[in-house]
């Protein structure tokens, strides 16, 4: 069922490297970042990488791209947060 949700709203997320997902669309993989944001305790920042592509990764994590928003506990945080 899972599955089938997945693949019914073409959110299925594919592998870019260990900690990366890549998303057709900003939305998807913003939302994506608050839900593991929150769950994990970690920080995750969404990158848009090219025209149809945004990653969501750790802020350690080397991706090339423009930030387009990080998440702490499933809320946005100031970029210049991401430094200290």
């Amino acid at each position: 069922m899972l599955t089938t949700a997945y693949l019914w709203f073409n959110i299925r997320p594919s592998c870019e490297a260990k900690s990366m997902n890549t998303y057709p669309t900003s939305n998807q993989a913003t939302t994506a970042a608050r839900i593991l944001s929150k769950s994990l305790g970690n920080t995750m920042v969404v990158y848009r990488a090219a025209a149809n592509k945004f990653v969501m990764a750790r802020p350690r994590d080397t991706v090339q791209g423009l930030v387009v928003g990080a998440y702490r506990n499933g809320y946005a945080i100031p970029a210049g947060e991401l430094i200290a």
